[in-house]
């Protein structure tokens, strides 16, 4: 999987920069600047899979000559700072052919520059590091808008956000702002007091049912700090009474009732099963799509065949590309919707459950794994903890001394007797759909 990048910067002579050097050395070709008189040769340098100018429709057709666009560019600006074009380059994706690749590429670059009035200079690029594809686009845009007489304009002016009090907004504040905003979108409490809160998002009230969020505080004698779950009702004086409870015992007792309760060979045969019977359930987007592309193939042979006949307008020869074009998409819409539902056996299934069994419940990490892969939500009531797993039905309860009896007795030196009830959802379809999701997300990292 290729990893996700999109970068933007400017091209400028104050950084000692020339577009035309740019140009050439992105689309590996010899290209000479007349502002600086200097020759840049690329035309050694590999990787380069095919590379192009896409213009709107009333720019003129000189322009799509490489060398002429940017000695263009580069006579307009006057200035030794000048700032000449625009730079991105943006990721694309190894499971792709390249010949998909350069489909979706060529659609962004006419969707998102093309049609909106900019000229497009790009090269798509796909070198090799230890024998791995990176597949990449590179595209050089003018800053400058052209009109249909071929005019260069002005630049756009920027414009800047002012305050309620009509001053500006520094980009040092902007920033600030911005990671003030990135910070608080992160799951309440998930790392508060220097710790992880294994069960945030999971932890409800089972009077007012308002979610129970990591807190933590520090003793009389400032020595001892102590982390628990407190619901939000009760923290903020709602008219919940509901105490808080050690974080330690509930995601204790939360991750060995569920390794006891599930990780049993039985169990695990009956989540097998029903994720095989839930795979094998038709998807119909698919095969509408597959209809859809053979139709779209056979429309295209008969144009080919109508063009062999002698018949060649332009009409025709539109809706070929257009044919042409919906083909791509349909290819590029199968391949995705294949790689997001992949086939598994059931032993790959039962093995990848079965890995959980052995695993140490003191292990923060076997906690997290366990937690994030089977349990949906637990519920505090003041005498029982409701638990709601992603797959399993029926109920069960199970008293504090049959808890101390399975798991020993230092489950009670951190919290009250409660009675444990294990329920779940009530559409067993729902159920597992859900454990699949979590099952398809994980397994798909080991």
């Amino acid at each position: 999987m290729s990893l996700f990048h999109f970068h933007v910067t400017q091209i400028k002579r104050s950084a000692g920069q020339s577009a035309v050097a740019c140009a050439a050395y992105r689309a590996g070709e010899k290209l000479k600047s007349e502002y600086y008189g200097e020759v840049s040769d690329y035309t050694r340098k590999g990787g380069v899979v095919e590379s192009g100018i896409m213009l709107p429709e009333y720019v003129p057709q000189n322009l799509s000559d490489r060398e002429t666009l940017w000695n263009e560019v580069e006579k307009i600006e006057k200035g030794k700072k000048a700032q000449l074009a625009y730079s991105f380059d943006f990721a694309l994706q190894n499971e792709f052919t390249m010949e998909e690749n350069i489909s979706l590429a060529k659609k962004f670059i006419r969707e998102q520059f093309v049609e909106r009035g900019t000229i497009a200079d790009f090269a798509i690029h796909s070198p090799e590091t230890n024998g791995i594809a990176n597949p990449h686009v590179h595209v050089l845009c003018p800053i400058r808008p052209i009109d249909k007489n071929g005019e260069w304009g002005n630049k756009q002016k920027r414009v800047y956000e002012l305050d309620r009090n009509g001053n500006r907004i520094t980009d040092h504040m902007f920033e600030r702002v911005q990671e003030r905003m990135a910070k608080n979108k992160r799951a309440p409490a998930r790392k508060k007091a220097e710790d992880e809160y294994l069960l945030t998002t999971k932890l409800f009230c089972g009077t007012c049912g308002r979610i129970m969020a990591g807190e933590s505080g520090t003793s009389g004698t400032g020595k001892v700090k102590h982390y628990y779950y407190k619901c939000g009702g009760a923290k903020r004086h709602l008219g919940c009474k509901r105490k808080a409870i050690k974080k330690d015992w509930i995601e204790r007792v939360v991750v060995l009732q569920t390794v006891t309760r599930v990780l049993k060979d039985e169990e695990i045969e009956r989540i097998a099963n029903a994720l095989l019977k839930m795979q094998e359930q038709e998807d119909t987007t698919i095969p509408a799509m597959q209809a859809q592309l053979k139709e779209c193939e056979k429309a295209i042979e008969n144009m080919l065949n109508a063009i062999q006949s002698g018949i060649l307008t332009e009409s025709t020869k539109g809706r070929l590309e257009q044919l042409e074009e919906q083909q791509r998409n349909l290819k590029t819409a199968i391949l995705r919707a294949e790689i997001r539902r992949p086939k598994y056996s059931k032993e790959r299934i039962v093995n990848w459950i079965s890995r959980f069994k052995g695993g140490n419940p003191n292990n923060r990490n076997y906690q997290r794994q366990i937690i994030d892969t089977f349990v949906n939500s637990v519920y505090v009531y003041d005498d029982k903890l409701v638990f709601t797993y992603n797959f399993k039905d029926g109920t069960e309860t199970i008293t504090l001394k049959e808890i101390e009896a399975a798991f020993g007795s230092d489950l009670n030196q951190s919290a009250p007797p409660f009675r444990v009830f294990i329920t779940d959802l009530s559409d067993e379809h729902s159920i597992f759909l859900c454990f699949f999701i979590v099952f398809d997300y994980v397994s798909s990292r080991f």
